[in-house]
């Protein structure tokens, strides 16, 4: 390693040496020249860093759009690391192999050993090239010793003892001086400059938009196609009920709305939407959604949505996912009528997680704008229908529902219409038919339908409502919760007739602690017991303290209710029947039970009350109201007694 200066001669210096293998006389090269080297390797340069650098746009672009600074930071840290390893190799290897670049070797530029005045060694060129990256992080400071060393060696050529010459005579540098630079090369370093300029926008450029890089990028955090493919597929496929032909975009938060697709897929759409500059807003209110459950990133995402003054549909959503629990979501005056299906979907979906049943079911009263969705439109106001009581006009919505869903939605869907159903007694029940088929068909493929509790209490219900002998044995054998088969095996005893067995096995269950609604379960088929002395008041404080939303809620207070009736305490009766019937059951037996106990209780005029709401609803005359399903167990003698008294 050389230092110093190997000579100090000035004027120019030649380094032709009659024992040297270079063949040309080797004179030090100019400045300029090595700044126009230096810019036609940039050009070659950057093609090739931005390539490898790719994958790190992505990350980028979702850093900055979560505001993320730090890993932001990060990622910028690791690109410089990449770039400079790269610029590092780059110049080492042609150096190394050929004693140039070739940038260098368009403007005729050599690199050269000072002493035997060949090509470095290998080496001597890392060397080389690490000093002079050294010297690009501390903004080229270190180069400007050109403008002051004899041979014009800055610390990157001192510290490998090499030297920049050119062939060319003409173009040879003398030691510095007072003027360092010439009119005509300073122009061809403009021209040059200009010419990098030009090129580097026009690479950018095709970088950016360049879809199939984008769509690479797009997909690293999508393992499969095949969701972002539902998207394309609904494309095609859409009916087209909002008053114009939704974008990609609205589609695809449409089917996301609607569960038809996953959250990658949707990630996926809006990531090449930033990457492409395509319905940024959108975007970014597709990004908010799938943040709903972390309540900073959702905020990040909402101000970008948010950001202009014009209240837009997607703030609005926003606002609406955001909003308090204690109140329903309804479309905007602005958007009745012709709302986005991706809007009216979420208000759905909010409605129903919030309780408010009724506005969900009015959303749903326009045709679904695609097959996937119809189903889940159907599954819906099945949904809304069954939370608001209705124990008519299910099966349609059933139906419609249940052919588009997969195996667990079907399980699921079958098990709350057949709990829905069976509250009161047997007297529907095809959607415990169906749980029963499904609970068969899908034993080899899931286990869901037998190890879930709710699953379980449903498929009890549903063998005890079907009543063949079959079905007791064969789900005895396949149910896996021990609990869910007493309970079936208690139903079995009942049905032939083995009663005091079954009441042993019904008690055990009912003290049981660890599946709360089979608890319950056991405790009203106690109740349905006409001679079992059950401590009523102990069964009452059990039953308030229930969740109303819980399966056994009503078929315990059902038989509660009736079981007071046969003790003859109807003002315990009235009381436990008026709470079932604030909850929305509209059942004859229990309006017809209500005025008897509202009656004996001596409270005529709720009695009155009573029978005038019933001949309202069924619009006949008192004399007709004998047509009553055959599961009630009022006296029709007694009723009709009551019922001529009070007219």
């Amino acid at each position: 390693m050389v230092s110093d200066d190997v000579d100090r001669s000035s004027g120019q210096s030649n380094f032709n040496d009659k024992d040297s293998n270079v063949n040309a006389s080797a004179f030090i090269a100019s400045p300029v020249d090595r700044l126009a080297a230096f810019m036609a390797d940039l050009v070659l340069f950057l093609p090739l860093v931005t390539l490898v650098l790719a994958p790190l746009k992505k990350e980028a672009l979702l850093a900055q759009i979560a505001e993320d600074h730090q890993r932001l930071l990060m990622i910028g840290m690791g690109g410089a690391a990449i770039a400079g390893a790269l610029l590092i190799a780059y110049q080492t290897i042609f150096i190394g192999a050929f004693g140039i670049t070739p940038g260098k070797r368009f403007l005729g530029l050599r690199v050269i050993n000072i002493w035997d005045k060949q090509k470095p060694t290998y080496f001597s060129a890392f060397v080389r090239s690490l000093f002079w990256f050294i010297s690009l992080c501390t903004l080229g400071i270190p180069w400007l010793a050109i403008f002051s060393n004899s041979h014009r060696r800055p610390m990157h050529d001192r510290v490998a003892d090499t030297l920049i010459v050119v062939s060319d005579r003409s173009r040879a540098s003398t030691s510095p001086g007072l003027v360092e630079s010439s009119m005509i090369n300073g122009l061809n370093a403009a021209v040059i400059t200009f010419s990098i300029l030009v090129g580097s926008i026009f690479l950018q450029a095709y970088v950016h938009d360049n879809k199939e890089i984008a769509e690479v990028i797009a997909n690293e955090s999508v393992p499969s196609s095949q969701r972002c493919e539902q998207v394309t597929a609904a494309m095609g496929e859409w009916l087209g009920t909002e008053e114009r032909t939704p974008n990609r975009m609205e589609i695809a938060l449409a089917l996301h709305a609607g569960e038809r697709i996953e959250d990658d897929c949707l990630d996926a759409e809006a990531t090449t939407n930033f990457l492409e500059e395509k319905h940024l807003e959108l975007s970014y209110l597709a990004k908010a959604l799938l943040k709903r459950d972390d309540e900073e990133q959702f905020s990040d995402y909402m101000d970008k949505v948010c950001e202009s003054e014009e209240q837009t549909t997607e703030c609005e959503l926003l606002e609406a996912v955001r909003a308090s629990a204690d109140k329903p979501v309804n479309l905007p005056a602005s958007l009745a009528g012709a709302s986005p299906t991706y809007f009216r979907l979420w208000a759905v979906r909010l409605n129903l997680e919030r309780g408010f049943a009724a506005e969900a079911l009015a959303l749903l009263d326009i045709p679904a704008p695609h097959m996937d969705l119809a189903y889940y439109f159907a599954a819906k106001r099945l949904q809304a229908k069954l939370d608001l009581k209705y124990e008519t006009d299910i099966r349609s919505d059933f139906l419609a529902s249940v052919d588009g869903l997969n195996r667990e939605e079907r399980i699921s869907l079958a098990r709350e219409t057949c709990l829905a159903q069976t509250q009161l007694t047997c007297d529907q029940h095809f959607a415990c038919t169906k749980l029963l088929e499904f609970a068969s068909a899908f034993k080899a493929e899931s286990e869901l339908s037998f190890e879930n509790p709710s699953s379980v209490l449903a498929i009890a219900r549903a063998v005890r409502c079907e009543g063949q002998p079959e079905l007791y044995k064969k789900f005895l054998s396949e149910v896996e919760i021990a609990p869910g088969r007493s309970l079936i095996e208690a139903s079995k005893l009942l049905a032939e007739g083995k009663k005091s067995s079954a009441i042993k096995m019904l008690r055990a269950l009912a003290k049981q602690e660890d599946f709360a609604d089979i608890r319950t379960e056991a405790s009203a088929l106690l109740l349905a017991q006409a001679n079992e002395k059950t401590d009523l008041e102990a069964v009452s404080s059990e039953w308030t303290e229930l969740e109303k939303t819980s399966p056994g809620w009503r078929f315990l207070g059902w038989q509660l209710h009736k079981a007071y009736l046969q003790r003859n305490d109807y003002a315990r009766a009235l009381e436990v029947g008026q709470q079932l019937k604030v909850s929305g059951i509209n059942s004859i037996a229990l309006q017809k039970n209500l005025i008897v106990a509202a009656y004996e209780a001596d409270q005529i005029d709720e009695a009155r009350d009573l029978l005038a709401e019933l001949n309202g609803e069924l619009n006949v005359e008192t004399s007709q109201l004998d047509r009553v399903p055959a599961s009630v167990d009022t006296s029709e003698k007694h009723f009709e007694s009551i019922a001529e008294k009070l007219q």
